[in-house]
């Protein structure tokens, strides 16, 4: 399953960064994920608590990529790689002085990723265009 959402934002590239890297935040503007333990460091564990189809549910993923100003990955690692393994890739584009998209790409492989996008597709969709939503939001009342 692969899923890739994108909001354009009337705000600089660097406050948006500084939003989305500021795991603290997260329960004042993200209503998908609303709450993040960790630091945004390259192979740091993060626990996650997302707002999935009205439930909260908690996760621990890895930090795979930060790429300062544009890029912050994680993923969701398993002793059976077969069964589940995922990457959320979000991106932070400059398109002016004070203006930028946010790009969210959900990757989920393995036997779980084929079940995942029929029956859930939807729903993580909707969470990533609200997580969208209200980053542009936040960062645009700053």
């Amino acid at each position: 399953m692969r899923i890739q959402t994108s909001i354009d934002i009337d705000a600089p590239a660097e406050r948006v960064w500084a939003t989305l890297v500021d795991f603290a935040s997260y329960e004042a503007w993200n209503p998908f994920v609303i709450r993040v333990r960790g630091a945004p460091i390259v192979g740091e564990p993060v626990r996650l608590t997302v707002k999935f189809g009205g439930r909260k549910m908690g996760r621990t993923h890895v930090v795979s990529r930060v790429e300062p100003d544009t890029t912050l990955a994680w993923t969701i690692e398993t002793q059976a790689p077969w069964w589940i393994h995922g990457e959320r890739i979000q991106r932070v584009e400059p398109l002016g002085p004070d203006r930028c998209r946010y790009t969210n790409d959900e990757q989920v492989h393995g036997v779980m990723g084929v079940i995942v996008g029929p029956l859930m597709g939807a729903t993580v969709r909707a969470g990533l265009e609200a997580a969208g939503r209200g980053l542009k939001a936040r960062c645009e009342r700053a």
